[in-house]
């Protein structure tokens, strides 16, 4: 099987699906950079750098114990922060579950992945993203 590491672009294009629009419809993402931040916009930003780095770390050690045997894959953890971009354009909905499907491929080769943190936070962004997709919200609640 083959396995990638997925780029800081990658990840920072999902958490800029996921919370880059907040309720009202404002793209809240871009105001994460302000010389003036509030309060909230730290803790998001916070927040979101850490959920980058966490996807990340998942991703390498991934992508480590599939090469494990080759001596040109370094088995050292990630450590850093992921370069989130707050410039890029908003991708569409449905591109942003793309990526998720994408990065949880590229995540899933150690047994215990569906007990890590990175498994929960792909699982909470694709419920976040599904009600974002054109149409969801005029489609009937039950039937």
């Amino acid at each position: 099987m083959s396995a990638f590491q997925v780029s800081d672009k990658h990840i920072s294009a999902i958490l800029q699906g996921v919370y880059g629009t907040n309720f009202s419809g404002h793209n809240v993402w871009c105001r994460l950079t302000e010389k003036e931040p509030t309060q909230e916009q730290l803790s998001l930003r916070q927040q979101v750098q850490q959920e980058a780095n966490v996807l990340m770390a998942e991703n390498v050690r991934s992508y480590q114990y599939c090469y494990k045997h080759r001596d040109d894959v370094s088995q050292k953890p990630f450590k850093g922060n992921v370069k989130l971009d707050f410039a890029a354009a908003p991708l569409s909905a449905l591109a942003v579950l793309k990526l998720i499907d994408c990065l949880e491929y590229q995540s899933c080769e150690c047994d215990d992945y569906h007990k890590t943190e990175a498994y929960k936070l792909l699982s909470v962004y694709r419920s976040r993203m599904a009600c974002k997709l054109p149409g969801y919200n005029e489609e009937k609640w039950e039937i």
